[in-house]
């Protein structure tokens, strides 16, 4: 079996590979800082909507302890109701934004899972084409 004149040498497409793994590693670097800088954003915005959830509850909280106490003494006029609807409508918002918040951090609690998955589909995609071009 003599070797082709067309067909380069071993040492060359060795090196072809190992400048082609080189540049793969490189770009799932990038991509994984990438990642990790979305997630670190993520995160300072789910950790902004649990600080503001947990000011907008105290806030209700207060308001309706005024509105029960202005109910107690008024026994249903008008300034407590204004009270109770002000503070309903904090506590909604606090909750809203608490689940905004623990939607936010879930997504960031799955990102090795992500980052692995990836590498791995990268790796069974040049496994298949090693495979294929080995197969004649």
């Amino acid at each position: 079996m003599t070797p082709d004149e067309n067909t380069p040498p071993v040492g060359k497409l060795l090196g072809q590979a190992k400048d082609h793994l080189g540049r793969i590693f490189a770009a799932e670097t990038g991509l994984l800082r990438m990642d990790i800088q979305s997630a670190k954003r993520a995160a300072v915005m789910a950790a902004v909507f649990c600080c503001l959830a947990v000011l907008l509850a105290l806030v209700s909280l207060l308001l309706l302890g005024m509105s029960f106490a202005s109910a107690l003494i008024a026994l249903g006029l008008p300034p407590w109701v204004a009270q109770f609807v002000a503070g309903a409508l904090l506590l909604v918002l606090g909750l809203v934004a608490l689940l905004r918040a623990q939607a936010m951090v879930r997504h960031v609690t799955g990102l090795p899972a992500r980052i692995f998955a990836r590498l791995r589909e990268d790796i069974d995609t040049v496994t298949q084409a090693a495979k294929s071009k080995d197969t004649p």
